[in-house]
This record gives C-alpha cells, structure tokens and sequence, in this order.
C-alpha cells in the first residue's frame, strides 16, 4: 500500500467501557467494603472486585500485549516514565533523564527506593536488560518497531543507564511509558523460545503497587498491596484486588447489580447494553479503537485524490457508527479528541453526496440518472473490492450499501483472520481496499506516518 495517499472512512469505536456498581440500594456494596467511593476523600482499605469478559494471555504485556494484559499490567510494574492526563512525561521509575549527542544518546537517573516484590531492588541492569530485549524482534515485544535503532543499553552504575541509538531517537520518551521492565536475574540467559514459555509471565515478580497473592485455575487472579511500594509514585488505596472473568453479559449486570463486582471493563455493545441496569454507571475508556479502509492508490481509479475524497464524502458515519454500537463515535481525522495533535480541521470529507458526486464528475465518472452505476469514459463502472476479517461483516454493508446509493459498486470479501494476513502479505493478492482496526497506542508522538503508511504489506 502506498499509505501516503491512505483515507480512512470507518467510524473510531470506544475500545472499551468501565461499568461501576453504585452502590445505591441496586448493588455495588457500602463503601469500605469494596464499592467505590461515591464522594469525598479517598479512603484506604478494602478490598474491590473487577470483571471483564475474557483472561489476559499472560500478565506480561512484553510478550502479549493483549487489552487485559495491558489494562492490569500498572498494578503490577513500574514503567520507566508516565504519560500525564495532561499529555507530558513524568518521572516513574526514572527520576530523571538526559538526552545527549543530538538525541542519539539518553541517561536515565533511576530511582533508588523501588524494589521487586521479592524484596530486591530495581536497578539499572534490569532496565538495559529489559530494553535490549524489547528492542530484539526474536523475543516479540511489541515495542521491537519503536526500537528498531537501538544500538546499546548499559548500566553505568546501580541506578544509571546509558542507552544509544544508532540515529536521533525522535520518539522521545513516550514509547517507554508502556514498556514492563523486567528482572534480569530472573529472565537474562533464556533464548527467545525459552524466554516466551517463561513461567515468569503467568505470575510475574513485578515492581508495582500490588503483587499476585493467588491464581486460579478459573483465571481468578488476586492482587494485594506491596508494603513497600514508594507513596509518591501514587498510593494504592485498596488492600486487594479481585480479578473475575465473566463472559456472559447478563452474568456481568446480575453481578454488578448484587455486588458480586464493582466494575467491569467490557467491549463497546456489551456496555452500552449492560449501562441501562439500573444501579449501573458507565464511563467509556480512551484511547479508541480506530476502524479504517485504506485503499491501493496504484489501482488507476483510486490514484486520483478526487475519487479519494469522494468515497469518503459518500459515507455517512453516522449511520455506520450506529450500527456498530451506541458507544461509537464517528470519525473523519486521524486522531482521537484527545491527543495533542488533533486538528479539527484536517476532516475528511462526510455525509455531502453533493460533493462526491462533483468530484466523481470532475474525475470522469459520471452516472445514467439518479440510480444508475458511476461510469468512465469508455462506459467501465466503478467496482471496488473490499477485503476484511469476518468481524467487519455489519459496519462493511453499511459502507456498501452507502457506496451503492453513490454509483459504486463495492464486493465485499471477508476472511478468517489468518488467510487475510497472508492476503496482504502477498502482493498478487494484495486487495484494492481492505478494513481493519487498530487502539493508536501513542498520544504525543507527531509523526503518525508510520502508523497509516506503508510501503510494505
């Protein structure tokens, strides 16, 4: 895909919903006994019961950065620096830091008081350790692009690294806000086979607030407050922490209503129909996912930048959203509302059937009446083929069928997951159009070429 000339023309979706128990007579407990609190200052104690509808992969996210690993992953690691609400870096594990030789080089100062939960201190050697394995694509991090120029991690002394990139690291510090560092003396020395079968990551020694107390056999997971976890790094108020899956959407509201839970992390439609219990609130959670259609600009009708435009203004995404849950928002630009570098002005065209049709027009397709097929000069419709996994069936007919009242023929084709990765892997079955959808993952990086372009499958 020639990805500089990629427009999307799906909705963002809310990735996912927190439902709380209110605890007002419906359910959710009396505060104190695990609810939350409904006003006032926080308390400490107690103990808080979450749900979601699936079990994280693992409890490392360096090897499996699935939603739930990622959702649990704070309570149990320290990263080496934070993303504030208001979009800045803050001090974490690394109180300080230097970038050096036109940003080539960068001295983290770590901080002296964080211990593993086993009682050993979190030193430098465990930071190079974790980003010279992240940085290596054989041990499948999901940070290994981000890194791709690392050129060294040292430690200098017991709570200083040095670490080098082969060029200026534009990226700053953002990608290591997410990044677990790991213990070297529990995980250095494993290949990347032994290293991915690692016991360590079904009940890792982490560095955060609470550690594993117990793990069941049902994917329970019982978390409890590290004693010496530094206040300032952001008190955990809780004294345990209850994790539950529950698949079933009535099983979830029944227990959030009783006060068997007293929040739940669930996808868009489940908690847009479970927010409706009552005794229930609902509070959707960022970053969105983002559904997109990139389209091949060298198939000669999508080269023009008019036809482009005019697919998306024929799209109403209202509509398209609507169908997707009652918790999707539409979407016309790149980036969510929140990051730093939206631009309410870089929209892409939406809902104006009058625009397409003129830039259809002035790119030479023209239709027979009101309901005919757009046509080109030598009388050819306007085709288009969509490929997609299975799970994009009800928004892609939306699509369709709002493409078909424009003049476009558009056929859908959808795969099961692994036959559509080697369909873009391949390029002689390379589609014209395709959808996918994907969480961005960073906030204040600039540059998001990197994500919506390509010259690669």
């Amino acid at each position: 895909m020639n990805g500089r000339n990629v427009r999307r023309s799906f909705p963002a979706l809310v990735a996912a919903g927190l439902l709380w128990a209110c605890g007002d007579g419906a359910g959710g407990g009396a505060p104190g006994d695990g609810a939350p609190e409904p006003a006032g200052d926080p308390v400490s104690g107690g103990a808080a019961v979450i749900c979601a509808q699936g079990q994280p992969e693992t409890l490392n996210p360096f090897v499996s950065p699935d939603q739930l690993s990622l959702d649990l992953a704070p309570l149990l690691f320290t990263p080496l620096v934070r993303v504030s609400p208001a979009y800045e870096i803050e001090p974490a594990l690394a109180e300080a830091w230097s970038w050096e030789d036109d940003a080539t080089r960068l001295v983290l100062r770590l901080r002296h008081d964080v211990t593993w939960h086993d009682g050993a201190p979190v030193t430098a050697e465990d930071v190079a350790f974790t980003l010279r394995t992240a940085a290596d694509p054989d041990y499948g991090s999901f940070l290994a692009p981000d890194l791709e120029t690392l050129a060294g991690a040292e430690a200098i002394d017991p709570v200083t690294v040095e670490v080098r990139f082969g060029e200026p690291f534009r990226a700053g510090l953002e990608p290591l806000a997410g990044l677990p560092v790991l213990p070297a003396g529990r995980l250095a020395g494993l290949g990347p086979e032994e290293f991915a079968r690692a016991e360590y990551h079904r009940e890792p020694v982490g560095s955060g607030p609470y550690r594993i107390a117990s793990r069941g056999a049902d994917g329970r997971l019982v978390f409890e407050r590290a004693p010496d976890y530094p206040a300032d790094l952001g008190p955990a108020r809780l004294d345990r922490v209850l994790f539950r899956a529950i698949p079933e959407e009535a099983t979830m509201a029944a227990e959030l209503r009783s006060g068997g839970a007293d929040a739940c992390i669930t996808g868009s439609a489940a908690a847009a129909t479970i927010a409706g219990t009552r005794g229930v609130e609902l509070e959707p959670l960022s970053p969105p996912s983002l559904f997109v259609v990139p389209l091949d600009t060298r198939v000669p009708a999508l080269a023009d930048p008019r036809v482009r435009r005019a697919l998306s203004a024929a799209l109403v995404r209202e509509e398209i959203a609507a169908v997707i849950s009652p918790l999707a928002r539409p979407a016309t630009r790149p980036l969510p509302p929140g990051s730093p570098w939206h631009d309410p002005a870089a929209a892409q065209p939406d809902a104006d059937p009058a625009l397409a049709a003129r830039l259809f027009a002035e790119a030479g397709w023209t239709r027979d009446g009101a309901d005919g097929p757009l046509r080109d000069a030598e009388g050819r419709p306007f085709r288009l083929t969509v490929t997609a996994p299975g799970a994009f069936e009800t928004p892609l007919t939306a699509v369709q069928a709002q493409w078909r009242a424009a003049g476009v023929e558009a056929e859908l084709r959808f795969m099961e997951w692994a036959s559509y990765v080697q369909a873009l892997m391949d390029p002689e079955r390379r589609p014209e159009a395709m959808a996918l959808s994907f969480v961005e993952d960073r906030v204040l990086r600039p540059d998001f070429s990197g994500t919506y372009a390509s010259d690669s499958p």
